[in-house]
């Protein structure tokens, strides 16, 4: 008789999910909907058994930022992101 090998399913790897929010102005009705979308996400994607939550990007203090915090913003988000689809 054969002997019987048991197959392990395979370890299923979690996406890696990140959500960007942002508004156009500097209005407070603007800025308390930027908290709005970014409950809404971070909540959306932590209830998702297949994603992995890493983190939420927004721009909604664009506007009242120097140039220079700006560039170091887009720059940080491009490194995450390159990491994160070059694993």
């Amino acid at each position: 008789m054969a002997a019987v090998q048991e197959i392990s399913p395979q370890k299923k790897s979690l996406k890696k999910m990140a959500a960007y929010c942002r508004v156009s102005t500097k209005a407070q009705d603007y800025l308390d909907s930027l908290t709005t979308q970014e409950q809404y996400y971070k909540e959306l994607i932590n209830t998702n058994p297949s994603w992995q939550f890493v983190g939420i990007y927004s721009d909604g203090y664009y506007y009242q930022r120097t140039k220079a915090a700006k560039r170091a913003d887009i720059r940080m988000q491009t490194e995450l992101f390159s990491a994160a689809t070059n694993l």
